[in-house]
């Protein structure tokens, strides 16, 4: 199983090339779900959600949809881990409520400068917050430090069925690494792909064309990368490894084109 989506359901720009005329704001979730199985909730990054939104969401997607949802930044940022527990409790009490439309949340962490953190710290606080998390719930763990991807982060993931995302970005490997080394960076029983890129340069490019950043058309060419992408969801597949990837506008320019690009060279190894 694989499932491809983008990094949120709005955009600046995609009101004027994906949605249909006039579709208003709590209209889009219905709209994209027509297109996409899948989405990667953006929002809850910013506040942790009420029960009456995540109902909504529940009841604007068909059967089958399934929401991946980040965790909120007060526990992955502003508290960094530390005495959240009823932070962590709220939220997955109330995205609970997505029911069987519930797809693996994600713990999304910043780039830590060299000796701002050691690993060992960091796993000694995540450890706690991952169990705490109900057990029905799939838990992601990103991390922006490649030198981080050693036993020492891979151990305690695979003790708890928690993902490493596997995330193209500057910081982090190229695809053929993580090709290469998937046995090892495999930590759950599922895999979690996110396609970030770069963002400084892609909304430089925007801003040339457009003079401000509106995300409605590719600006930079990733066929390359995505080939090589293509070929480590093959070996996942191989291996019956389910699969979430998700695309933010920052990858290229236009997540829907990177969708509909990456289905299509998954498609074509098939």
């Amino acid at each position: 199983m694989i499932r491809i989506g983008a990094s949120s359901w709005t955009a600046p720009g995609w009101q004027n090339v994906f949605y249909p005329p006039k579709t208003a704001g709590r209209d889009q979730i219905s709209f994209y779900a027509t297109r996409y199985d899948t989405v990667e909730i953006d929002a809850t990054f910013y506040a942790i959600p009420s029960r009456s939104t995540v109902i909504g969401w529940k009841n604007r997607t068909p059967a089958g949809f399934v929401f991946a949802a980040k965790v909120p930044q007060v526990i992955t940022h502003e508290k960094l881990l530390e005495n959240c527990a009823s932070e962590i409790d709220q939220f997955c009490e109330n995205i609970s409520l997505l029911e069987e439309k519930l797809g693996p949340i994600l713990f999304q962490f910043r780039y830590f400068r060299k000796n701002e953190w050691q690993l060992e710290q960091f796993v000694q606080r995540l450890e706690p917050v991952l169990d705490r998390v109900p057990s029905h719930i799939k838990c992601v763990v990103e991390v922006r430090n490649k030198t981080w991807l050693n036993p020492g982060l891979i151990k305690p993931l695979r003790a708890r069925n928690a993902a490493l995302a596997l995330i193209a970005h500057p910081y982090m490997p190229f695809a053929s690494e993580y090709e290469r080394r998937l046995d090892e960076l495999l930590t759950a029983d599922f895999a979690y792909l996110r396609f970030l890129g770069d963002r400084a340069k892609v909304e430089e490019l925007i801003a040339k064309m457009h003079g401000e950043v509106s995300f409605e058309r590719t600006v930079l060419d990733r066929t390359n990368e995505l080939s090589a992408w293509a070929h480590v969801v093959q070996k996942l597949q191989e291996k019956k490894i389910s699969v979430y990837a998700y695309f933010n506008n920052h990858y290229s320019g236009y997540a829907p084109a990177d969708i509909e690009r990456f289905r299509q060279l998954v498609a074509d190894l098939s």
